[in-house]
């Protein structure tokens, strides 16, 4: 089952989910940090959505809607957890009808070419990835 939690509820949920927050910043490659991460959530910047297999949640999924010149997409920014054949078809589902509810036109994340294939029997996906981090001088230091 897959539950958006609204803001306010996220001290209710936090033993449950905060150990998949670190797992997700990590992947950011220092553009986030965990307390980033929920500070987004609690302002309600990012919508968490959390995979649940009974009592057990699984996995974690933060998106963001996102107002572009011509349209508006659903951002997924951080996906954390474990067993994801179990939960992928039921959160694409549910974020699929979030993203329409919001007038959302597509579904846009970042992340390594092994999506591409989880993805591919989901629908048609258009698969680019081109994600340079060049650190600049002055924070190398």
């Amino acid at each position: 089952m897959i539950t958006l939690v609204p803001p306010e509820e996220l001290p209710n949920i936090w033993e449950q989910v905060k150990e998949h927050i670190p797992t997700a910043a990590e992947t950011s490659v220092g553009r986030w940090t965990a307390a980033n991460i929920v500070a987004a959530i609690q302002s309600g910047h990012q919508q968490l959505w959390v995979a649940f297999e009974g009592e057990d949640v699984k996995a974690i999924c933060t998106t963001q809607i996102v107002s572009y010149p011509q349209m508006k997409a659903l951002q997924g920014q951080f996906v954390a957890g474990v067993d994801l054949d179990a939960w992928m078809s039921d959160l694409l589902e549910v974020l699929e009808k979030f993203a329409v509810d919001n007038d959302c036109k597509r579904f846009e994340f970042m992340g390594r070419s092994g999506w591409e294939r989880k993805l591919a029997s989901f629908g048609p996906c258009v698969f680019r990835q081109v994600r340079l981090n060049y650190f600049v001088r002055a924070a190398r230091r």
